[in-house]
């Protein structure tokens, strides 16, 4: 009804004897809910408008965002950053004719914003009067210099405070470079981001012979998961495999922490210059073989530790998972998703998070409410998510907080 109000195309469909979801609605395999005769003359339609930009602002509007990685914009205004990531986001602009001229100019105002760009930059050439953020004012000639390459500039708050109103507001041309040390929309996550790009799973053999062999089966599991939700490939490689190309060409799955995985090994030490280090470090821990057998004391095993924030956990039964940004040698900007434990216990509790939550409902790994970083303790599997020890999401400089992050420290 809103939505006709406002002069919208609805079309409302009750399909008889049809419950919650359905595989064929008239005749098999026809396509069914989501994509039955119906629905594809819809998308049809919807793909056959005009695609030529607005030709004029709207007078007024309010985008309210949660993570810029999953939102394109709105009036030609797109969110690149917020104050506190996965907070509320918001911005209302609006048109007026200010001043004894009555030059329009554009006023905007904006909630937990750290950065924005403009996208449909066209739209401003009629802002004689320029445009206004948070009452900071950027001349009709700053507007201009920005539309002769929109990519190259972003607005950004010059406060690193929290506050979701501090600091101003400055025009920085830094274009896409800030991302090499910054999260940006392509590495906001959370980690069911790293799948939406091509990607690579890799299984580490560093350790001893039973947790490499755990390592390839849990990167084999989650290629399988991948396959079922997707139909699509998820190649599986060992750590030996894998070439510098790959690590440009690829979004990384590393199973196996830097102990473990010498691809997560490089990936975690060789960060570019301007790249923050990793949130997270790794340890390795020598445990003697007490078996009667093996008295030498020649068969040590080597667990690894790791560090995130402010917990330490070398005990038994911990499972970590992280994303973490990379940018390649050409300049993009790729996404992994790293996973270990302290042994192969931790190392399988943190891999069945990958499993969907309602198995005929198959979804993407690691697509269920999984965040930036999770740790998960011994009793898990009893507790559920109570079991999760730490768990949340990195700041814009890729490191924890503690206003988006829980944890739970344990001896």
């Amino acid at each position: 009804r809103i939505l006709r109000e406002h002069g919208c195309n609805v079309t409302l469909s009750e399909v008889p004897d049809k419950e919650h979801w359905w595989w064929d609605t008239h005749q098999e395999n026809d396509g069914g809910v989501v994509n039955d005769p119906q629905m594809r003359d819809f998308f049809a339609w919807a793909t056959s408008r005009d695609p030529a930009p607005f030709s004029a602002l709207e007078s007024s509007f309010t985008m309210r965002v949660h993570n810029p990685a999953t939102h394109g914009g709105k009036g030609g205004v797109r969110v690149l950053q917020l104050k506190v990531p996965y907070s509320l986001g918001e911005v209302s602009a609006r048109v007026a004719e200010d001043g004894a001229a009555k030059l329009k100019t554009w006023h905007l105002t904006t909630l937990n914003v750290r950065r924005f760009g403009l996208t449909k930059v066209a739209l401003v050439r009629s802002l004689l009067g320029g445009m206004t953020v948070d009452g900071t004012h950027f001349s009709y000639n700053s507007l201009l210099e920005v539309m002769t390459d929109p990519t190259a500039y972003t607005f950004i708050r010059t406060s690193e405070s929290l506050d979701a109103r501090s600091g101003v507001w400055v025009l920085n041309q830094d274009g896409l470079v800030y991302t090499h040390r910054e999260r940006g929309p392509e590495s906001y996550g959370p980690a069911r981001q790293t799948m939406e790009a091509p990607f690579l799973i890799v299984a580490g053999t560093k350790g001893e012979t039973g947790m490499s062999l755990r390592n390839l089966e849990v990167a084999n599991y989650i290629s399988g998961l991948h396959f079922v939700a997707s139909t699509a490939h998820a190649p599986v490689l060992l750590d030996s495999q894998l070439t510098p190309e790959m690590r440009e060409d690829y979004n990384l799955i590393l199973v196996g922490g830097a102990v473990h995985n010498e691809a997560t090994k490089e990936i975690l030490g060789k960060r570019a210059p301007a790249h923050p280090p990793s949130p997270v470090s790794f340890d390795a821990i020598l445990n003697p073989d007490e078996s009667e057998d093996k008295k030498c004391g020649l068969a040590n095993s080597t667990s690894e530790g790791f560090t995130l924030g402010p917990c330490s956990f070398r005990q038994s039964g911990v499972g970590l998972l992280f994303t973490l940004g990379r940018t390649t040698n050409a300049g993009s900007v790729r996404m992994d998703t790293i996973l270990a434990g302290t042994d192969e216990e931790g190392l399988l509790d943190i891999a069945r998070l990958a499993t969907p939550t309602i198995p005929p409902m198959t979804r993407a790994p690691f697509a269920n409410i999984i965040p930036d970083f999770v740790v998960t303790s011994s009793d898990v599997k009893l507790r559920g998510a109570g079991g999760f020890t730490m768990m949340g999401f990195w700041n814009n400089h890729w490191e924890w907080e503690n206003q988006i992050g829980y944890a739970r420290c344990e001896a």
